[in-house]
């Protein structure tokens, strides 16, 4: 159930970013602060910290994966991913176990990808850099969260017995 506590943070974040592009720095600190609080709520000390550690290398990892994909292509980083989206990323960490960590990240991913690219052939975006164009992935992301939050403290995956599939 702590897991509801995230979600208006989270939600405040999703608007912003919708919006504008943006969101305060005093958003993600407030929304990463309640993901953390939340994450020792459930696991405990340890277990979140254990968590936040694997994650973390897996960020590192996944980040240089993605700093050599742009380098290939000639896109500059700070054109492709944003400091709040990083920032939220590793506010994740520590909820996650490394596969949950994974699962969650590649279908939240996709999911934003998917319903981003429908919106914006839909909108006539046509060009990848304009601001309609860019992929808002704090709103994406912080959506699946909060749906995930929200099947977790209603206990949704065990109804759905999804949780014999993770």
């Amino acid at each position: 159930m702590w897991g509801l506590l995230a979600i208006p943070p989270i939600a405040a974040m999703v608007v912003s970013d919708l919006r504008s592009r943006t969101v305060a720095l005093w958003q993600l600190a407030v929304t990463c602060a309640v993901l953390a609080f939340v994450s020792v709520a459930e696991s405990g000390f340890r277990g979140a910290l254990t968590n936040m550690s694997g994650n973390i290398l897996v960020c590192i990892l996944a980040g240089l994966c993605v700093v050599l994909y742009l380098k290939a292509r000639r896109i500059q980083c700070r054109d492709a991913v944003g400091g709040g989206d990083v920032l939220f990323i590793l506010g994740l960490t520590p909820l996650f176990s490394v596969g949950g960590f994974l699962v969650f990240m590649t279908v939240s991913s996709l999911l934003t990808l998917a319903v981003w690219s429908v919106y914006a052939s839909l909108a006539g975006c046509r060009r990848k850099r304009s601001a309609g164009g860019s992929v808002p992935l704090i709103s994406g992301l912080g959506t699946c969260l909060a749906v995930h939050l929200a099947a977790l403290s209603f206990d949704l995956y065990r109804l759905m017995d999804i949780d014999s599939m993770l």
